[in-house]
């Protein structure tokens, strides 16, 4: 992305329809999740309150007359898994976690990002996720190239950041060793662990 170019945005935020599953159920049916889902009230964000039960959720992406590619992005950084189906068909359309991905699902900045293949009708999709920390469910419709350029800013971002506190790391060390003072050493091993955690 050039400088000064506005940064891309999703074409909508979508709706969702939400069940948190008890614990005692071990797995439940999804064409009857489906169903519950069907009359529950949309939503574009849902908070999980800390809570880590699977949470499932029904996403409505509607029809695109234009053929192109679109994406469905889940930009929660606190999920740590997620799965999804055709709502109708009850095909698997992708898994994920934060150490791999299958199907069409695949990481997406922060989050996980649904593939959809150009000028096929959407079917609502059904979505099950694990969370962990104050997150929130929520999905937005982009255009495949629309999310490629915001992904490309994201990590463009993280690697100037990283790249900055690496610079400020490497002067701080410089004035430790020059003044020989613990509290410098201090500053530039705190200022590596921010680093390795940005």
């Amino acid at each position: 992305m050039r400088l000064g170019q506005a940064d891309p945005a999703p074409l909508k935020d979508l709706p969702i329809r939400v069940w948190i599953q008890d614990t005692s159920i071990a797995e439940p049916n999804r064409s009857a999740i489906v169903a519950a889902l069907r009359t529950s009230e949309p939503t574009a964000l849902f908070e999980t309150k800390l809570s880590t039960r699977d949470f499932w959720f029904l996403v409505d992406v509607g029809s695109q007359a234009d053929g192109a590619a679109y994406s469905v992005d889940f930009p929660s950084r606190h999920a740590t898994n997620l799965t999804c189906w055709d709502s109708n068909t009850d095909t698997l359309l992708g898994t994920a976690n934060r150490s791999k991905t299958e199907g069409l699902l695949s990481p997406s900045r922060g989050g996980f990002a649904l593939a959809s293949p150009p000028g096929q009708p959407q079917s609502p999709i059904l979505c099950k996720a694990a969370y962990r920390g104050p997150a929130k469910i929520s999905a937005r419709l982009w255009t495949a190239e629309s999310l490629r350029l915001a992904q490309n800013s994201h990590r463009n971002s993280g690697a100037m950041i990283e790249a900055s506190i690496g610079m400020l790391s490497l002067f701080m060390l410089l004035t430790a060793w020059v003044n020989r003072s613990g509290l410098y050493w201090t500053f530039v091993g705190w200022l590596l662990v921010n680093m390795r955690m940005a």
